[in-house]
This record gives C-alpha cells, sequence and structure tokens, in this order.
C-alpha cells in the first residue's frame, strides 16, 4: 500500500517496523508489547530495533523520549509540517496514518518525495537496498586537488571531444570532463539515440565523477540525461539567452525525470544546470555555477562578487599563458588568482596548471 504525504528532510528512503504513538492517562507512549519485546531483546544482547513512529502529530514524537533498545529511523504524521528535523525524515499529511498502519507493520519511508509504503513487496525492499552511484575516489598524486598556499581548492576541468582525450585528461589529474558538440565523440552523441553507450567511455575515465555537457538545446533528451546521471555527477551547461525552456521549468522537468526513473528503481542526481555566457551578469545568481571565457571582465575581483562559482574556460590558452596572465610584473610578489572556482583547459594543460595553482596566493 502507498501512502502519499508532504515530505520533509533530504534522506535516503529508510525501512523500519512500524510503532504507533499511542495516549495513556494523557501521556504519550508506545505499545506495551513492543517494550517488553525490547526489554528481552536488551538482555540477550541484541541491537537496537530500527521503528518508524506513527502519530498524529510529529512534534510530540520528535519529542519524546524513548527506552534504551529503540532507535527511531523515520516520523509518519497525519498532520502536516513544515518542520525538519536535521537526524530523522519525516512525512506529514499522511490522511488517517494512525489507523491505516498497524504496529509491526513494516513500512519504507521516503521523505524526499512523501511517500510511505506499507508492507512493501520483496522487489521494493531489493531496489531500497540497491546501492545508489557512488563516484569512485581517484587516490593518485596527479589527482589530488589544486589548493592555493592560502587554502582555495581550485578545480581543473579538462575539455575533451574523444574517448581517448577524456582517457589523458584523467591520467593528466582532470577534475571534471567538459564536452561540447565539436569533435567525434559530440557528433556522435547528438546522433545517438543511447546517451549511456554513446558517454561510457567518459563515465569510465572519471570514474563517475564530473562531467559537463555543453550541447545544442535542441539536442537535450531529458530522459536520456537523467539515465546518464545514474553514472557520474553531471551539469547541463546553457546559454542564459538561449534555454530551451525557463530555467525553473527546466529543473522542475529534470527533476520529475528523476523522480519517473526512480519508480523503475533507475536512481540519479538531479543534474545541476550551469550558465556558459560571456557576460557578467547578476541574473546568473539563479544557475549552479558559471563557465565564462578567460577574460578581463571575468578576472576582475569586483565583477565576481555576488556570482555563483565561476569556472573560466581556456581550451586553447598554453601553461605559458595561463601563468603569464597571473604573475605580477614584480618578481617578488606571489601569483594571484582571482575568486574563481576553476578552469577549463585541454587535457596536456591539467597538470602543469594544478601545479602552478599550488604556488598562487
Amino acid at each position: 500500500m502507498l501512502l502519499e504525504g508532504n515530505g520533509q528532510g533530504s534522506f535516503a528512503p529508510v525501512y523500519a517496523r512500524a510503532a504507533r504513538l499511542e495516549i495513556q492517562r494523557g501521556r504519550p507512549t508506545l505499545a506495551s508489547d513492543l517494550l517488553v519485546e525490547v526489554m528481552h531483546r536488551m538482555r540477550r544482547g541484541e541491537e537496537a530495533l530500527d521503528i518508524a513512529l506513527v502519530t498524529d502529530d510529529p512534534a510530540i514524537a520528535l519529542n519524546l523520549p524513548l527506552p534504551r533498545g529503540l532507535n527511531p529511523v523515520a516520523i509518519i504524521a497525519e498532520r502536516s509540517t513544515d518542520t525538519a528535523d536535521p537526524f530523522l525524515p519525516i512525512v506529514g499529511g499522511i490522511v488517517d496514518a494512525t489507523s491505516r498502519i498497524a504496529n509491526d507493520d513494516l513500512v519504507i519511508v521516503d521523505s524526499e518525495r512523501g511517500r510511505v509504503w506499507v508492507n512493501p513487496t520483496a522487489e521494493q525492499i531489493a531496489a531500497l537496498q540497491a546501492e545508489t552511484f557512488r563516484p569512485r575516489i581517484l587516490v593518485d598524486q596527479a589527482s589530488t586537488p589544486a589548493e592555493t598556499r592560502s587554502g582555495r581548492i581550485i578545480k581543473v576541468w579538462a575539455e575533451v571531444s574523444s574517448s581517448w582525450e577524456a582517457e589523458a585528461a584523467v591520467q593528466e589529474g582532470a577534475d571534471g570532463l567538459l564536452l561540447t558538440g565539436d569533435g567525434p565523440l559530440g557528433t556522435e552523441l547528438m546522433l545517438s539515440d543511447d546517451f549511456v553507450a554513446t558517454l561510457a567511455p567518459l563515465t569510465e575515465s572519471i570514474g563517475g565523477g564530473d562531467i559537463a555537457l555543453h550541447l545544442p538545446p535542441d539536442s537535450l533528451d531529458i530522459t536520456g540525461l537523467v539515465r546518464f546521471a545514474t553514472h557520474c555527477r553531471l551539469r547541463l551547461l546553457l546559454d542564459p539567452k538561449n534555454l530551451p525552456a525557463a530555467l525553473l521549468d527546466l529543473r522542475q522537468e529534470l527533476a520529475d525525470a528523476v523522480e519517473a526513473a526512480a519508480d523503475e528503481d533507475i536512481r540519479a542526481q538531479v543534474p545541476e544546470i550551469s550558465a556558459f555566457t560571456d557576460e557578467p551578469d547578476y541574473s546568473l545568481s539563479e544557475f549552479a555555477d558559471v563557465f565564462a571565457p578567460l577574460s578581463p571582465d571575468w578576472t576582475d575581483p569586483a565583477l565576481l562578487y555576488g556570482l555563483p562559482p565561476v569556472h573560466l574556460w581556456a581550451p586553447n590558452a598554453t601553461i605559458e599563458m595561463l601563468t603569464a596572465q597571473f604573475t605580477p610584473e614584480d618578481p617578488e610578489e606571489e601569483p594571484r588568482l582571482p575568486p574563481i572556482a576553476g578552469f577549463v583547459v585541454a587535457p596536456e594543460v591539467v597538470l602543469p596548471l594544478k601545479e602552478f595553482i599550488r604556488t598562487c596566493e
């Protein structure tokens, strides 16, 4: 049985035993059978029992002291609430929750989607237990993030156009891969009906890490993008003046596609939407971050103030050009980088640029 309400808290779905709160002598408590069972479990040295508290008012459950041996992992409530707890997922607004969910029922509580499955099927439980996507951690020396002498982490992305470039970029220590519509892989992608298969070389190279796609808006297949996002941390680079839809509508379309995929037991993170532009503008604050060509406009700290994180795009720049850009004329002064989040460069520039960043303030 699926019950729907409003969820509070960004938590992974949890699986637990339902425990209804009862009012006895004016005070909330749990069923006596459950309390006796917990006492015996503790005597036998067993682990604490995970329970989902079922109540009329979520505030009562949040403030209820529980005996040792009970581990509350979620709250299911009849009343809606805007209160989020940092440790417990809450789904409120479940009509007649206390009469529709019995003690000892098994439940899956998904606070992100505001859903509760009562006595779920084996398939639903298996989907819950399936591993969600986790990027592979690259631990070699080249993959160590570049940190300035003042402690800022500056990401270095590589622009790639083929699978061999992607592999070379990662070997050089690229923190992310940016693919445009130019080049063999981008062209193949726009002609392909299968994002996942076409871009498999990128996800394999970067270990499921950061991938950005800068493609024509009319080539974006939302369903394909979401399925691809199960294999990496995906972001879409879009021109703010040429969006395929209003930004909020586009985000909602992506979120709806992720939810639809979850119904098929396909788990993905909602892709980020980044601005790809050459004009500093405070309307860019609506985007997750900004990718912009390296120019004086984008290195002036005063112009960068108030904008989302900015990545300077310089795929044609050599390491000599980049170091000259940020090295003061006075040899006694240390190189200093503007308040940016990262660079996008050619694969062969990644490693020397990371080494230069480590010498900067």
